[in-house]
């Protein structure tokens, strides 16, 4: 991921990405038990990583990122975003405990098969109505997406314009506020 990619991305994640808003996991979540899979479990994990685990336990699981982008502090509390490029994933840790999962890749799918590349009309039979939905720029790239917020805190960005127009793009975990 080139560098000025990458800065969109922070610049999304620590302000808030479009009105969305990030929950602060003091504990991982119940019920959310890591798998080394390509498995995206809505308000849980992106294959093995889990909202919520701690950075230890991140770190055991797959091992030291290809890349760490530190981040400062965000109210008070020291971020940094881990890569994994081979992966195509990417952790927010917020603390201690990862905040946030991302993925673009298209190996991590649902349970119902909706990955990177899926039309809009295969994420909206998949996983239902959002909560909402908002406009967001990807000015870097020069490209408009739809963010789909799910009561999960799935939030799925949908390409507006440009060849993938009306495919979801990216995913993000635990970034948005249903």
């Amino acid at each position: 991921m080139n560098k000025t990619v990458l800065l969109s991305f922070i610049v999304a994640a620590v302000s808030g990405c479009a009105g969305g808003e990030t929950r602060s996991i003091s504990a991982p979540l119940p019920g959310c038990a890591t798998a080394n899979d390509t498995l995206i479990v809505p308000g849980c994990r992106i294959g093995p990583i889990a909202v919520g685990m701690t950075e230890a336990d991140l770190l055991r699981a797959i091992g030291s990122p290809e890349r760490s982008s530190p981040l400062g502090s965000h109210q008070g509390v020291s971020v940094t975003i881990y890569e994994y490029e081979g992966r195509g994933l990417r952790a927010w840790v917020r603390g201690d405990r990862v905040n946030e999962v991302w993925t673009s890749d298209a190996r991590y799918a649902t349970e119902k098969g909706v990955k990177v590349g899926s039309s809009e009309l295969e994420l909206r039979v998949a996983l239902g109505q959002p909560s909402w939905s908002r406009p967001f720029s990807y000015a870097v790239r020069g490209n408009n997406s739809v963010g789909y917020c799910y009561p999960s805190r799935l939030y799925v960005f949908v390409m507006a314009e440009g060849p993938r127009a009306g495919k979801v793009d990216h995913f993000r975990l635990n970034s948005c506020k249903p």
